[in-house]
């Protein structure tokens, strides 16, 4: 009760401190390139359009748009919904792995003051969707590798699920690939009548994966990757992307923690905030 009790409040917290973002006149920037790509007609045109986004996150948000009809806060709706739920997720998780209600709720206060969640929660951007996708893919791989008898129907069903979950995130695959297939290696060691469930799972998640890839690669936009060509992680080869990935961990990591002066793309963040 008092681990709900906390998380609660953390979010409240941190629901009144973003809500000032929350309707804007006028979406910002680069938002308003999702905002014209929202007001196609079907859904067959929004998906053709060549853009650096999951097609999942595009269909939300035209969804979203013409079921409220709302030209700015419709589309803030998803990003703002998944940053707040995030908070309780990764403290879920964290309190699932160390059983440790202390340790739970500092892992959701943490959360709450990541200034990069904090800043892109009121903004049209995948990024806190992203978060969301990671710190539960994160809690069933914590709920997954406690159970000592794993149910190979089940993580079917979960392979599928991360699978599709790629559509909407495709960052989440830094996660899922690793989860899935240790758990995969783990259920293969214990139980042989589940190698069937277990390898389709598998086999399942890995062409999803093949089948996500082929589709963002098509979905590139020259022009956006140009301007942005320190950005974005290059898929064209291993080596490529391997170089990516090791000039820019550190700048990741350290923007992923709390911080109490500004971001580097100069907003304050909400501590530093909350004390002028």
């Amino acid at each position: 009760m008092l681990f709900a009790l906390a998380v609660t409040a953390i979010v409240i917290a941190s629901w009144a401190a973003r809500s000032y973002g929350w309707d804007p006149e006028s979406l910002w920037k680069d938002d308003l390139v999702w905002g014209a790509i929202t007001r196609a007609p079907r859904l067959e045109s929004l998906l053709a359009v060549p853009a650096h986004t999951s097609p999942g996150f595009l269909t939300i948000l035209w969804a979203s748009r013409a079921l409220f009809r709302d030209p700015e806060w419709s589309l803030q709706l998803l990003p703002f919904v998944c940053g707040l739920a995030a908070i309780p997720v990764i403290g879920l998780t964290v309190r699932r792995l160390t059983r440790s209600d202390g340790l739970g709720i500092l892992a959701a206060a943490l959360a709450a003051l990541n200034p990069l969640l904090t800043h892109y929660t009121v903004f049209v951007k995948e990024y806190t969707l992203g978060f969301l996708a990671t710190a539960g893919l994160l809690w069933v791989a914590a709920n997954r590798f406690e159970n000592p008898e794993p149910n190979g129907r089940l993580f079917f069903r979960t392979s599928l699920g991360a699978g599709v979950l790629l559509f909407f995130s495709i960052t989440s695959v830094f996660t899922s690939m690793p989860v899935i297939h240790l758990i995969a290696l783990r259920s293969l060691r214990q139980k042989r009548e589940r190698t069937r469930w277990v390898i389709a799972g598998a086999a399942v998640y890995d062409l999803l994966v093949l089948v996500a890839f082929h589709t963002m690669r098509n979905r590139t936009n020259e022009i956006v990757a140009a301007d942005f060509q320190y950005g974005f992680a290059r898929t064209y080869s291993p080596s490529a992307f391997w170089q990516f990935v090791s000039t820019r961990g550190r700048q990741l990591i350290e923007e992923s923690l709390p911080a109490w002066g500004e971001t580097s793309t100069g907003v304050p963040a909400p501590a530093a905030r909350a004390l002028r």
